[in-house]
């Protein structure tokens, strides 16, 4: 009987196989090897295909003309048959663009949590070495500190620039799901249209 916690020879030699299996995946779809630090990380064969996605040269241009786009002068349904395919094909392009934007938006938020994490970390650590000199001085109404205690000490010690980061983040965060919801009403616009081309060519 095989010790508690064990792993039968049987069943090792299959998870080694396992583990090669995935390895040659990865080989097949361009990685070839274990990336060493971030800068060797890759999407292989579609990295290119991510560049492509998140080459956009002015996305305030780009916003601004999903919005336009958006705001449809009429009513679609009084539109003839090429009337709708013309207004599909536009819809669906910019349904394209609202989409890619709004993937942007996301990185971008993204990159800015990250890089307001580090700032974020400097007050912790200031923050927390106060707390402890104060345990130590016996000034601290606690022997023990939280999370909260942590955050408390930061808004009070460093309040503007701690509002400040909370703003910018609030800020931040609603602008990219703003954006996300703009996609999403492109996107419902050339399905819409597109039910509406099908339907106008049945008739």
């Amino acid at each position: 009987m095989e010790p508690r916690g064990s792993i039968a020879t049987d069943q090792l030699s299959d998870k080694v196989d396992e583990d090669e299996s995935r390895r040659d995946d990865a080989r097949r779809h361009g990685q070839a090897r274990a990336p060493k630090s971030a800068g060797d990380l890759t999407m292989g064969r579609h990295a290119r295909i991510v560049d492509h996605l998140f080459e956009v040269d002015d996305p305030m241009e780009v916003y601004e003309r999903v919005r336009a786009g958006l705001s449809f002068g009429g009513r679609a349904s009084s539109l003839g048959h090429g009337e709708l395919v013309d207004a599909l094909d536009e819809a669906q392009t910019l349904a394209t663009e609202a989409s890619r934007l709004s993937a942007n938006m996301k990185v971008a938020l993204r990159a800015f949590e990250l890089d307001a994490e580090v700032i974020r970390g400097a007050l912790r650590n200031q923050a927390t070495a106060d707390i402890r000199d104060q345990i130590t001085a016996g000034t601290f109404a606690k022997k023990t500190i939280n999370n909260d205690d942590i955050e408390a000490v930061m808004a009070q010690k460093f309040s503007d620039e701690y509002r400040d980061l909370e703003l910018r983040h609030s800020r931040a965060k609603r602008a990219a799901d703003a954006i996300e919801s703009l996609a999403e009403r492109a996107v419902d616009r050339a399905r819409d249209l597109r039910a509406m081309v099908s339907s106008s060519r049945s008739t």
